[in-house]
């Protein structure tokens, strides 16, 4: 095993639904997906549209023999790029599928989303896939050590906080801020990462009219970095109806206020 630098790669950052375009092509158009990998090994968040990029980078170097990924929860932007995995439908790679909400919701969805009428074949019974429950105390799959966020999202979803080799990331997707309770218990988990990605679907402008959905707005996303002591901010789920035009004013209008927070955007990978 080889354990280096602590590495993020974004491979989806759009939230609900997958949006190619020119007018996307800055930040992306992939559903949520990320690799947090130390050396040569690595764990995946999420497996929305933007696996699909990731699984053609794994076939193209030699796709590992297992491969562990944490899911959030199952909502289908967060799911939908697996069927187009290449290592799991080539049969080249073990997929454990990781879930700290009740496993048998997550292979309901699967069963659901990846079986007749709506899916061709099969998934969990046809593929070199399980579904995994991850315990309270967390998951360790050495270098990594990963402790659960909970959230504020229709349904529940799981944040992750990932360390290895002295380095942390913590993922908070999907979280709508406001139940003080649950903030101030997610900024205390948070505090001491390296890097925050955070959920914030929504403009200050939009989000009254979204209230309930399960998304936060901005400003409320960089208020938990900045609370938390981060020094790296990363808003991510992006809405689909946000173009490259509009999140580059509020990453502009974010950075004159003196945060050190940006926008994600496909292809990104920040090494720590």
């Amino acid at each position: 095993m080889n354990a280096g630098p602590v590495t993020l790669t974004v491979w989806g950052c759009r939230g609900s639904l997958p949006v190619p375009g020119t007018h996307t092509a800055e930040f992306g158009g992939d559903t949520t997906c990320y690799e947090v990998a130390a050396g040569t090994e690595r764990l995946i968040v999420d497996c929305g549209s933007g696996i699909r990029a990731l699984g053609e980078s794994l076939m193209a170097a030699g796709p590992p023999e297992t491969l562990d990924i944490l899911l959030t929860h199952p909502h289908f932007d967060h799911l939908i790029g697996l069927g187009f995995f290449a290592p799991l439908i080539a049969r080249k790679t073990r997929v454990r599928l990781w879930t700290a909400l009740p496993a048998e919701r997550v292979l309901e969805a699967l069963y659901r989303l990846y079986s007749p009428p709506l899916w061709p074949v099969m998934i969990p019974g046809n593929f070199p896939i399980t579904v995994e429950q991850i315990p309270e105390s967390g998951l360790a799959r050495d270098p990594f050590r990963v402790g659960l966020l909970p959230l504020n999202h229709p349904g529940g979803s799981i944040g992750y906080r990932i360390e290895a080799t002295g380095r942390c990331v913590s993922i908070v997707t999907d979280h709508e801020q406001g139940d003080a309770a649950i903030d101030a218990h997610l900024t205390g988990l948070v505090r001491g990462s390296d890097l925050l990605l955070i959920d914030a679907a929504y403009s200050p402008e939009e989000y009254p009219q979204r209230k309930g959905w399960g998304h936060s707005s901005w400003p409320g996303a960089r208020a938990i970095g900045q609370n938390a002591g981060i020094a790296q901010t990363l808003i991510v789920h992006h809405g689909p109806g946000a173009r490259d035009a509009e999140l580059l004013r509020a990453e502009r209008a974010l950075a004159d206020q003196g945060a050190f927070c940006r926008f994600a955007r496909d292809g990104m990978r920040i090494t720590l």
